[in-house]
């Protein structure tokens, strides 16, 4: 008897392409998995105010690739300021 498998719900689909992304006080989960850090950037420059001078982490380290680092599902993309900088 074959083995069929079953399709992934629309919540799991939806789990599989989010980011959390945060700026500050400002937290979203977005379904922005396999933008790059770029992309995520400029996209929400206004719905988060990110300061486009902001250093981003993803999962709390500087991404290899910078701008240009794709993120996956589940990654944490998060602008901070330098210290000794205001935004």
């Amino acid at each position: 008897m074959p083995t069929t498998l079953a399709s992934p719900t629309e919540t799991e689909r939806a789990e599989d392409i989010v980011v959390t992304v945060i700026n500050g006080v400002n937290r979203q989960t977005l379904e922005v998995a396999g933008m790059t850090v770029g992309e995520v950037r400029r996209q929400y420059r206004d719905t988060l105010n990110i300061d486009p001078d902001a250093k981003a982490l993803v999962n709390g380290d500087e991404p290899e690739g910078g701008e240009e680092h794709r993120l996956g599902s589940q990654d944490e993309l998060e602008f901070v300021q330098e210290s000794g900088t205001n935004g």
